[in-house]
């Protein structure tokens, strides 16, 4: 079994790939949504260093 519990909530092979697709699709989507923010909020006339900071330490934090 992929994860240790999957066996005892009854959970496929098959079920738990899917599982692991979907929370790899879901972390690709944060990791792109931080990267969009980031070069958005560098394209500003007056940069918030500390907003920058916190987005690429949560995205090194996700990817």
């Amino acid at each position: 079994m992929l994860f240790p519990s999957a066996e005892s909530q009854g959970m496929t092979h098959s079920q738990c790939l899917e599982l692991l697709e979907s929370i790899e699709d879901t972390l690709d989507f944060l990791t792109s949504t931080l990267a969009y923010l980031i070069h958005a909020e560098n394209q500003q006339a007056q940069l918030n260093d500390a907003l920058i900071n916190a987005w690429k330490a949560l995205r090194m934090l996700i990817g």
